[in-house]
């Protein structure tokens, strides 16, 4: 719904640090052949350090979302697959607040914003390394989109040679 605040939630950050299966797009637990995955599934359980399911969420966003369900302010919520798949979303509020760890953005996500701030959105950063490496999403194994989070951070990607602007690097990094 519309709403002067839109609260943005880093699920994509939470995948990506996601080891349950044993690998994340950090490291792999038990894989001596590899030292990290290049695609997280949004399709597993989140392994995260509480061991609950809730990722960085304690750690990063719930003391600024209590604060504001607390104070009455309106705001509506939406995580980083919305924004791929909606960006139209973030030109229904005032600003928008990104308050955790929320360092993975595909093309889309940052067109998004962008677009939303030279509309006169405001765009509130709370973390460290947002919107700092390039991913993109591909169907799950059953089509559904954007169930899996491609990230080789590298010129190694394959899209690398296809489509530069597809490249999985860091924004600021070449070919982007």
């Amino acid at each position: 719904r519309p709403a002067d605040i839109l609260f943005q939630c880093s699920d994509n950050t939470w995948q990506a640090y996601n080891d349950w299966g044993s690998c994340s797009l950090y490291k792999c637990l038990s894989d001596a052949h590899s030292s990290r995955s290049t695609v997280a599934s949004f399709d597993r359980p989140i392994f995260g350090p509480y061991g609950d399911g809730s990722a960085d969420y304690l750690d990063h966003e719930l003391a600024l979302i209590s604060l504001a369900e607390e104070r009455g302010l309106d705001i509506t919520y939406i995580t980083d697959i919305d924004l791929d798949q909606r960006p139209e979303l973030v030109l229904r509020h005032r600003a928008v607040l990104s308050l955790g760890h929320d360092e993975y953005y595909t093309t889309k996500m940052y067109d998004a914003l962008e677009a939303a701030r030279d509309h006169g959105v405001n765009l509130a950063f709370f973390g460290a390394n947002a919107v700092y490496r390039r991913i993109r999403l591909e169907p799950g194994a059953d089509g559904t989109p954007a169930r899996r989070m491609v990230n080789y951070r590298s010129i190694k990607d394959p899209a690398t040679k296809s489509d530069p602007k597809d490249a999985t690097v860091n924004w600021r990094d070449a070919p982007l």
